[in-house]
């Protein structure tokens, strides 16, 4: 009797054994099947699918997944926020998420597509800032017909006088009303720089004036109760004038810092 007994409590043993043997054989396969159905998942591109197949791999004893799992989360992630960049018109950025994803997925087709997306977007951003470039160069080139540039100075003066002659109100209302070049503010020059235009006028080029006669005076931007100030072309001097004379009128702009030197 005992010994059937011992028989009995040893056969229950292996039999315990192999049932927790099968069990643990039958967790493996179904580890490696997650392991097999993330890989699919990964390979079409469907990231969050392919986590939670990892995720349940993981928890399954002697499955060993590696960095599956953080790169289906990487791609997930890079995805959800090249898709925003492009939305938003990053096209740069967006591009260098999906690019992570080719590098680590390159089977991936929905990415290439959004990844070609971009190219094509980035090729027409460039194609329309060189027209940009070349209509502003163009600009540039009329605009230059109609005045010059004093970098020393900080002034663009146009070349030809405005009106004919005018009170100082009259021309301080004929420059801040000027659209030359497409720019509309044009006014009229401080003592300093007029008389630093006047110092410069042989070599400017832009000033016909007369050799015999009456040479003209051109009004500042300052008036007091006094007058008008003007610089005298004739020798440079600067002086007050009644505002209501008619004197002649140069109107000038201020450059942006990055073209004066």
């Amino acid at each position: 009797m005992k010994q059937i007994l011992k028989s009995l409590f040893i056969t229950t043993i292996l039999l315990c054994s192999g049932m927790a043997l099968f069990a643990q054989e039958e967790n493996y396969i179904q580890g490696k099947n997650y392991v097999q159905q993330g890989d699919e998942s990964f390979t079409r591109g469907e990231y969050e699918r392919a986590a939670k197949f990892y995720n349940l791999a993981k928890e399954i004893d002697n499955v060993n997944i590696g960095d599956k799992l953080k790169t289906a989360e990487s791609c997930k992630a890079f995805l959800a926020q090249g898709d925003d960049f492009y939305f938003n018109e990053n096209y740069d950025k967006a591009r260098m998420c999906y690019q992570f994803i080719l590098d680590v997925n390159p089977v991936d087709e929905n990415v290439k597509k959004r990844f070609v997306a971009c190219e094509k977007m980035l090729k027409a951003r460039a194609q329309e800032n060189q027209k940009r470039r070349e209509e502003s160069n163009r600009l540039i080139e009329e605009q230059s017909k109609e005045f010059v540039e004093i970098k020393t100075l900080g002034v663009a003066v146009i070349k030809s006088d405005v009106g004919t002659y005018g009170t100082w109100a009259t021309a301080n209302d004929l420059c801040q009303n000027l659209i030359i070049g497409g720019f509309t503010d044009w006014r009229l020059p401080t003592k300093e720089e007029l008389i630093s235009i006047y110092s410069q006028r042989n070599n400017l080029n832009i000033f016909n004036l007369p050799v015999y006669g009456s040479v003209p005076k051109y009004w500042t931007d300052k008036k007091d109760k006094t007058g008008g100030y003007f610089v005298d072309f004739e020798d440079g001097s600067y002086r007050s004038y009644n505002d209501r004379s008619k004197l002649k009128c140069r109107c000038v702009r201020t450059l942006p810092k990055d073209k004066t030197q």
